[in-house]
């Protein structure tokens, strides 16, 4: 098991967000044909979450002498009533490797854009000092297609503080970091959170309207 995250809980917590969030489309959803749509969304999602087991990336399971031996930056997803909260881990020692290999190149990244969550400076303070780039996913569906730090918190921060204008790093804008990603349960969050974004565009919009956006998971064209 990964150091400090409980899977059991994290299945939980899932299973709750989408309970939730499906009740919520239900609530908005104009006609039957929406209302199926949400309802077969969340029961494939809630199959996933609960028959599946969780896996963890290889590397992981082999020894917890690893957790010291790479970056993580971790961000927790609280929600009404907050009782519970999923944590979604990076591997970003991995991701740096997987950004060089697929030849991604280092851009310019506006510092004032950059949301600095100020929890994660001390959450992520006992972990690995390793001088990996500056790392910025955007879209991200976690910030609702916004900006997320994900590695160079302190860095950026200081930057701010400073009045400097801009970073150098990668702004990742695809799905290449969910392969960084400590475990399979933390992708299909992620996943999920598409699904269901994808889903509030199509039912706020006429039927005959494209969707805005595909999600990797659900093809809403079935539909």
């Amino acid at each position: 098991m990964i150091q400090g995250i409980n899977h059991d809980l994290q299945r939980e917590a899932a299973k709750m967000h989408l309970k939730q969030a499906s009740q919520n489309l239900l609530g908005v959803a104009k006609n039957n044909k929406d209302k199926q749509l949400i309802v077969d969304t969340s029961e494939r999602w809630m199959d996933i979450f609960t028959k599946n087991e969780t896996v963890e990336n290889d590397l992981y399971c082999k020894t917890s002498n690893l957790y010291y031996k790479y970056e993580r930056y971790d961000f927790p997803v609280t929600f009404d009533p907050r009782k519970y909260e999923f944590i979604i881990s990076w591997d970003i020692t991995l991701l740096d490797s997987l950004l060089k290999k697929n030849k991604k190149e280092k851009e310019s990244i506006p510092n004032k854009y950059v949301v600095i969550d100020k929890e994660s400076l001390n959450k992520n303070k006992d972990f690995i000092k390793i001088e990996n780039p500056i790392m910025v996913v955007n879209p991200c569906i976690l910030t609702y297609y916004g900006h997320l730090l994900i590695n160079g918190t302190h860095r950026v921060y200081e930057y701010q503080k400073q009045n400097i204008e801009f970073s150098e790093g990668y702004i990742i804008k695809d799905n290449l970091h969910l392969d960084a990603m400590l475990s399979e349960i933390m992708k299909d969050f992620y996943l999920l959170g598409e699904d269901l974004m994808t889903l509030g565009k199509h039912i706020q919009k006429p039927v005959y309207q494209k969707v805005m956006r595909k999600s990797l998971k659900l093809n809403i064209d079935n539909y």
